[in-house]
């Protein structure tokens, strides 16, 4: 009896082996039928049946923050030219493509790709791609990384920002792409046209054709906003920036509006552990001497400059010591940092290359 129940449990392990592998051919199968339906509702350009497809995708693509450029905001929006050369042969043109890929069929071989992007009928773009394999009934995928045609002149930022008439300082920043300087400040408050409840800001602003970063940075009594942009600049063109902001936009923050840094940092040690505010200081260049950012506990300190410049005498010292966050931003520190175990400094991209100069 323990010799038949033994060959009656290989015998069920086996027939379990054998549904389990009959399911996973079956799975590969369904996927594969599907990959070929979602190919077939692709129309690709018409071919002798003889021929490969390239399916093109154009990049790249950012995370976290609006691409702005001339006459659109997205590369799906642009529209393009693809110019395939066969090596050795001769070159096919396919256009206009504008809804950010293309299924082309081609002849097997060889291909390079040369793709140019047009806003309006102007050329921003281009991108190109070599080595392109292409297999008899294979699609072969490509990813094309555009870059901005941005050689010679100024082109034209233009911006409106609207937000809740409660607010009580605001900017907007320029950075240059490169080394994070800040080409331009606009202060949101100076100016803006009332509305119901809201306020607007608007302008141009010429600049070198280039890639910048965009800030937005907003503040009421009891709430912050940020806002991040990259804006492509194209000469003689205009690339427009527009953000309404909400009441509800903004993050509930504890806001204090202070006039110098060495006053927040010599007065943190009478704040409660575990606290987090955030300091807006006003305008204006400032000398400190060195001091100790200690506390008995823990806490968060965000500190916006506002665009100022401050200097620390001599061979003053700022440390940070253990427990305290400090985030600076949007100043210019010409001087010293020291980090204990147990600290962290935080700066933004133009803070911190400023800061490591010195």
């Amino acid at each position: 009896m323990r010799d038949m129940t033994g060959k009656e449990i290989q015998a069920g392990r086996l027939m379990k082996n054998i549904h389990g592998s009959m399911g996973a051919v079956l799975g590969i199968v369904f996927l594969g039928l599907l990959a070929g339906c979602a190919d077939m509702l692709r129309p690709p350009i018409q071919g002798d049946g003889g021929t490969g497809r390239a399916l093109v995708r154009f990049g790249p693509r950012t995370e976290g923050a609006r691409t702005l450029m001339p006459g659109s905001t997205e590369y799906e929006d642009l529209s393009y030219t693809l110019i395939f050369i066969l090596a050795g042969g001769s070159a096919i043109t396919y256009a206009p493509v504008t809804d950010g890929e293309a299924l082309v069929e081609l002849k097997p071989g060889i291909w390079d790709l040369s793709v140019r992007g047009y806003a309006g009928g102007t050329e921003i773009l281009e991108g190109s791609e070599s080595g392109i394999e292409v297999r008899k009934g294979e699609t072969t995928p490509v990813t094309v990384m555009m870059k901005g045609k941005t050689e010679g002149g100024n082109g034209t930022l233009s911006y409106s920002v609207t937000f809740p008439d409660t607010a009580s300082k605001g900017w907007l920043r320029i950075y240059g792409w490169d080394d994070g300087t800040a080409e331009e400040t606009v202060n949101l408050l100076e100016g803006p046209s009332p509305g119901s409840g809201t306020q607007t800001t608007s302008g141009t602003l010429s600049l070198p054709a280039g890639y910048y970063r965009l800030g937005i940075d907003l503040y009421t009594d009891s709430g912050a906003l940020n806002q991040s942009d990259i804006a492509h600049i194209y000469p003689a063109l205009s690339t427009a920036m527009e953000s309404v902001f909400e009441a509800g936009d903004f993050a509930a923050a504890d806001i204090l509006h202070t006039t110098s840094l060495a006053g927040v940092l010599s007065g943190i040690g009478g704040l409660a552990d575990g606290a987090d505010k955030i300091y807006v200081l006003a305008a204006g260049d400032e000398t400190m001497a060195g001091l100790s950012v200690s506390h008995t506990g823990s806490l968060t300190l965000t500190i916006d400059g506002a665009g100022r410049a401050v200097t620390l005498s001599g061979a003053a010292l700022i440390t940070v010591g253990s427990g305290v966050t400090l985030k600076l931003k949007n100043m210019t520190l010409r001087g010293r940092v020291r980090v204990d175990t147990g600290g962290t400094l935080e700066l933004d991209r133009a803070s911190a290359l400023k800061i490591l100069r010195y």
